[in-house]
């Protein structure tokens, strides 16, 4: 049989895992998203934008109706989250605590901060279970402004970053 790298199988948005990085076809391109385990309706569902290019618009934003029969590519290769560990890139909650993008480490999970347009304000979503946050945050908490998602492989040639954020462009 022909392997076949990366592993990619294209199903409806509402048979993606939560947690799942996907790309949806779009008008203006490939959305990278991150799936969440919120279905508003029983027709739609919430995702993260990672990769939104519209002028006036942060990149990383909390979509909460997008609809579940939208056809999407998933990734079925595993795909890892990287966080800088540079001082520079590191700060604790009072360091980019309002700044969409960034990914938070709440006690033992990581969460990415995506804009919510309709609340004007922000949601913080797991990274790997696509949960949102919920409850209070403590009051002192590790924040990441750089960081990247790698498609990574055994074989160290076909390793490939998929998109990567960094707070001092942004």
């Amino acid at each position: 049989m022909n392997e076949v790298f990366p592993k990619l199988c294209s199903a409806p948005l509402g048979e993606a895992a939560a947690g799942s990085i996907v790309l949806i076809p779009h008008n203006d391109g490939l959305l990278l998203s991150l799936v969440t385990d919120e279905s508003v309706q029983a027709h739609v569902r919430s995702i993260v934008i990672l990769n939104l290019n519209q002028p006036s618009s942060p990149s990383v934003v909390f979509h909460e109706n997008w609809g579940k029969s939208q056809i999407c590519l998933c990734y079925e290769t595993p795909l890892r989250f990287e966080i800088s560990n540079k001082e520079d890139d590191i700060g604790t909650n009072s360091k980019w605590w309002r700044h969409v993008g960034v990914i938070t480490s709440i006690r033992n999970e990581f969460f990415i901060r995506a804009a919510a347009p309709a609340c004007n304000g922000f949601h913080d979503i797991n990274v790997q279970t696509g949960a949102i946050f919920s409850g209070e945050k403590p009051n002192v908490y590790g924040v990441f402004g750089v960081w990247e998602i790698w498609l990574r492989d055994p074989l160290r040639e076909r390793s490939a970053p998929i998109f990567n954020f960094n707070i001092h462009s942004q």
